[in-house]
């Protein structure tokens, strides 16, 4: 016969799913993220677009990120629907540096592991009534677990890319308000939420389907699909389109040059399978488990409609709202198993699989996403010492006159705090006059789009941009201090001999 928890210890139980654990996971997804930034892996791309979209708007100028207009051919106020932006501005804009924004990546991802465990109390409540039996520790604890090995919660955080990352937990907090019926509450979450970008909007759509298929809250859930339905039309098909037009980019929406129906469905077909493995399955375990799989329909029918290559190589940025549904699923999967099986019996298989399926995630790929790995790995970069260095050299670059062209390695970036005329350096994009320019590279920061567009740190790219650089016509190279090699345009002696000196001097320690 099995013996009741002891009160006393059954509440500190609680208190270890619902504060100690999340703690301990937010630490490591905050100091996850400072190291990162710090290590300088997190690249322009998207980050830097975001970033300086902030800085541009806290700075009372316009939505713009001027490299989008080198790469993709128009202004990113075009591109992207990002009225969060405008939310943001007084949290990061102040601020010259790209820390608030990193924290704020690490602090939304560990935001989630608070709202996990009470949304599991809460489903518990619901399915168990009067007969409440304190079974939701056990499966809280189980879904924090692979909460924090889960691809699609790692993956978004790590690369530290899109505003969707930041509204992953507001969806999550609006579904436990849905639970709660706090409309209010509800509609301020699904605000947030559609201001981060066009593609949050969905999102809305399979928390609706998950009122009426789980909650059979029909109204709510049909008033919620029809404004992420308006909205998401609205933005694709009237407001980015007029701005690109506005803007004389073209017209019609930016991504609908990736739409492809008939073609890469091996792709797709794998993309579908990756993340049922990632989910170990899970969703496939009990009805509700299946209906939460099920309400993540709005982006399995993308992937299905895209032809867009990053999509299908799983990158992130399109599997962290869906994640959120997916993680329901992983619940209610947990729930069925305590329900079919005696407790003696899951009570040790939950526990049993949750440790074995984390230590599989963690031996494979995913373990190179999770915070505590990150932070170990980071914490012993062979490379740290450079790193500081490269920070120093950042950190006392001189102020840029507006005139000034600044193209900054993709590594480099984030860090260079230059909201005018800043571009991403890329050779592939830099064989005209240089004249009024200043170039930034370095060996030990990310090389996205560099060369050839790989990422990581790639030293190869890193020679063959130099050597480009070396013999631009335009350019002459002021100093390499070991760490950062800058470059000047020529013409800049003339016109700006104050900011060539300075740079110099800065460039010789």
């Amino acid at each position: 016969m099995i013996q009741e928890v002891p009160a006393n210890r059954h509440s500190a139980t609680e208190k270890l799913v619902l504060w100690y654990i999340p703690l301990a996971f937010a630490v490591f997804f905050i100091w996850g993220s400072v190291l990162q930034m710090r290590s300088f892996a997190i690249n322009d791309a998207d980050f830097g677009y975001f970033i300086t979209q902030i800085w541009r708007v806290w700075n009372g100028w316009d939505w713009q990120a001027p490299f989008s207009n080198v790469y993709e051919g128009k202004p990113f106020y075009a591109h992207h629907c990002t009225p969060l932006s405008a939310l943001l501005a007084p949290i990061v804009g102040p601020w010259k540096s790209p820390y608030p924004l990193s924290i704020l990546q690490g602090t939304a991802a560990g935001a989630m592991a608070f709202i996990l465990p009470r949304l599991v109390r809460v489903l518990h409540a619901e399915a168990e009534g009067d007969n409440a039996s304190g079974n939701w520790v056990w499966t809280a604890a189980v879904v924090l677990v692979l909460f924090f090995f889960f691809r699609p919660v790692l993956t978004p955080w790590s690369r530290q890319a899109h505003y969707t990352t930041l509204v992953t937990p507001v969806l999550m907090l609006a579904v436990l308000m849905l639970h709660k019926r706090r409309w209010w509450a509800l509609a301020g979450c699904c605000f947030i939420v559609l201001l981060a970008q066009e593609r949050a909007a969905p999102s809305i759509f399979c928390l609706g389907m998950y009122a009426v298929l789980l909650l059979r809250q029909r109204r709510v859930g049909m008033l919620l699909c029809t404004v992420s339905g308006a909205w998401f039309v609205t933005v694709t098909k009237v407001w980015l389109p007029y701005m690109r037009q506005l803007a004389g980019a073209g017209s019609g929406y930016a991504f609908e040059q990736f739409v492809n129906l008939s073609g890469g469905w091996d792709h797709k077909l794998q993309y579908y399978l990756r993340l049922l493995a990632y989910s170990w399955f899970l969703p496939l375990l009990g009805r509700k488990a299946l209906l939460c799989l099920l309400c993540t329909l709005p982006y399995l029918g993308m992937v299905a409609l895209s032809g867009y290559g990053q999509m299908w190589d799983m990158a992130g940025q399109y599997e962290d709202l869906p994640g959120v549904f997916l993680m329901l699923a992983i619940c209610h999967a947990c729930m069925w198993v305590q329900g079919r099986l005696r407790p003696e019996l899951w009570k040790k298989l939950l526990p049993a699989a949750g440790v074995l399926m984390a230590i599989v995630m963690m031996a494979t790929q995913t373990g190179w996403y999770n915070p505590a790995a990150t932070v170990a790995r980071l914490l012993q970069h062979p490379d740290a010492q450079a790193h500081a260095r490269l920070r120093d050299t950042l950190g006392s670059l001189p102020d840029f006159p507006a005139s000034v062209r600044v193209w900054a390695q993709s590594g480099l970036g984030p860090h260079v705090f230059y909201p005018y005329q800043r571009y991403i350096a890329d050779i592939n994009e830099m064989g005209g006059p240089l004249d009024d320019s200043v170039v930034i590279i370095s060996p030990y920061a990310g090389t996205y789009h560099l060369a050839n567009g790989s990422g990581g740190v790639s030293r190869e790219e890193f020679e063959q941009a130099r050597a480009f650089f070396d013999a631009h016509a335009s350019l002459e190279c002021v100093k390499d201090n070991g760490v950062a090699v800058i470059y000047v345009g020529k013409k800049l002696r003339e016109t700006l001999p104050d900011l060539v000196q300075a740079l110099q001097r800065q460039a010789a320690r």
